[in-house]
């Protein structure tokens, strides 16, 4: 639109007065995120890491580019480094946590239980949490029903084919 387009020049005119205005540059990278500029995106998230490494949102925002791209193992660096500088960042703890599921790694259920704890109405971070639990050894149905039911409660639209494998899982 025109607004995000005066926007970048007003933001690259701030950066060009001074390089190291680190919200300029993270504004920047959103709108460029927005208009699909994803490589000016990267380009402004990680020159504004390069000026101040300790700033959690440049980390979150870059995790969740290589997640939208595929690429795992970069996003869950990024996710990772975010939730070492803000444990308190409850979308890093739930990305880690789907990252962390998707490959059958159990620490998925300590990042979607900390999602839970900072923000205890996210039914998505339910959802996967009982979604892990019934991919443990020895599931706990009662828990996996408690979560499940929050979720749903939430207004989470519970798949019917996961609630087909619990009731296989039971027998």
């Amino acid at each position: 639109t025109g607004r995000e387009d005066d926007a970048i020049e007003k933001y690259k005119k701030a950066i060009e007065i001074d390089p190291h205005m680190i919200e300029a540059r993270f504004l920047l990278g959103q709108i460029y995120e927005r208009k699909g500029m994803i490589e000016e995106a990267v380009r402004e998230y990680e020159a504004g890491l390069k000026i101040n490494p300790f700033y959690g949102s440049f980390y979150f925002k870059l995790g969740q580019i290589y997640q939208n791209k595929g690429m795992n193992k970069e996003a869950e660096k990024y996710f990772a480094k975010c939730v070492e500088l803000d444990p308190r960042n409850h979308k890093a703890h739930y990305n880690l946590g789907i990252l962390y599921g998707q490959k059958g790694d159990g620490r998925a259920i300590n990042h979607f239980k900390a999602a839970i704890m900072l923000k205890p109405d996210f039914s998505e971070a339910h959802y996967n949490l009982a979604i892990s639990y019934a991919g443990v050894l020895r599931p706990d149905f009662d828990l996996i029903k408690r979560h499940l039911d929050i979720a749903a409660k939430l207004g989470y639209k519970i798949d019917p084919g996961f609630l087909e494998y619990l009731n296989n899982l039971r027998k």
